[in-house]
């Protein structure tokens, strides 16, 4: 596991700790204050009011 904090375009900081489902799949979870967004690999987002994004790729 790890961690890096992350800026936008606007400024704001972001908090990530990236870490390994399991072999090929990668989860970038990402604090902010914006709420939750859940993307896979097309390109599809999901939001909801937690302060999480989760990015779902598979390697």
């Amino acid at each position: 596991m790890s961690a890096c904090l992350l800026g936008t375009n606007t400024g704001e900081q972001l908090f990530c700790l990236l870490f390994y489902l399991e072999p090929g799949f990668l989860l970038t979870c990402v604090l902010t204050q914006m709420g939750t967004k859940i993307a896979n690999k097309k390109g599809d987002v999901i939001t909801s009011p937690q302060k999480i994004i989760l990015y779902i790729i598979h390697a």
